[in-house]
């Protein structure tokens, strides 16, 4: 009896490891997945503790001012406004920190922490991140992204589920997982979280590429694609964005101006693309069901 319940037990190992080897692709990618999220949460969760100015500076002919104000920041919280005048960041006088900004003319303030500022009626307007607490508005701000995220991972998930070995479910997969790290990184990197400005920027540059892929093989009608490899001859951008980066995308904790020009450029031209897809599809659908699908979808990348 025992020898009989070995071999069961024996049988049962081999079949359970006969099956994850038969779905290891589909195993390693739900596990990159999960990973993926997990960090996006994290990086969600850790926001909500954190404050930010939420001002940004443009050197004029007459100097620095204020060019642009978050409403959610603690700048607009205590009355900042355009035009204002730096006199002080982060402990320095302003001209001295802004010094490394002169070439770009612009500073995004992603690493002030600290900022006075003098208006135009001459009065002296401080505001610091040490012992702030995130306002409502900032909390309420951050609430439908993670919703919008949450529904779109279970959404990409649950058909990844239900069609495994398929092209468009993979690629739905990685073009929520691009989309929700894109979103929730922008949120951290803004506070400041350390590595969350870099991972939004690499997720921002891969996503609509993704998304276009989607578009491209959706469609029953160009199902040949699916398995053309020239078909990936629409990453070789962002293969190039993402290997300038590191030498000339970052500078002072920030974005520098010409690349952020060149990842506009490349988001406007991807996105064109998905929606010059989306809307042939649609014209040329044979099947009413491939008009409903494109139909929806288009709306959803308009939104």
């Amino acid at each position: 009896m025992t020898s009989l319940n070995m071999n069961r037990n024996e049988q049962t190992g081999n079949s359970i490891l006969k099956n994850m080897m038969k779905y290891k692709r589909e195993i390693a990618i739900s596990l990159f997945g999960l990973i993926v999220i997990a960090v996006s949460l994290s990086l969600f969760i850790s926001s909500l503790s954190r404050t930010y100015i939420g001002i940004s500076l443009h050197l004029t002919d007459d100097g620095w001012v204020v060019q642009s104000l978050d409403a959610s920041g603690l700048g607009p919280q205590a009355s900042m406004k355009i035009g204002d005048i730096p006199v002080t960041i982060n402990g320095q006088p302003a001209n001295t920190y802004l010094q490394v900004y002169e070439k770009q003319k612009q500073c995004m303030g992603l690493l002030i922490t600290d900022l006075t500022v003098i208006n135009s009626e001459g009065e002296i307007i401080s505001a610091t991140i040490e012992g702030s607490t995130p306002p409502s508005q900032y909390i309420k701000e951050l609430i439908p992204y993670i919703v919008v995220c949450l529904i779109f991972w279970l959404t990409s998930y649950y058909v990844f589920f239900s069609k495994p070995r398929s092209a468009i479910s993979l690629l739905l997969l990685l073009c929520s997982l691009a989309f929700g790290l894109a979103i929730i990184g922008n949120v951290a990197g803004v506070v400041r979280i350390h590595g969350a400005m870099h991972l939004a920027i690499i997720a921002t540059v891969i996503g609509p590429w993704l998304l276009f892929h989607f578009f491209l093989i959706l469609p029953e009608e160009r199902a040949r694609l699916r398995k053309n490899p020239f078909v990936y001859l629409i990453y070789v951008p962002t293969i190039l964005t993402l290997l300038l980066y590191p030498f000339f995308g970052s500078s002072n904790g920030e974005p520098t101006m010409p690349f952020r020009y060149a990842r506009t450029i490349e988001l406007v031209v991807a996105f064109v693309a998905v929606i010059a897809v989306a809307i042939y599809n649609y014209v040329s659908a044979v099947s009413p069901r491939t008009r409903q699908q494109m139909k929806l979808l288009l709306y959803f990348c308009l939104a």
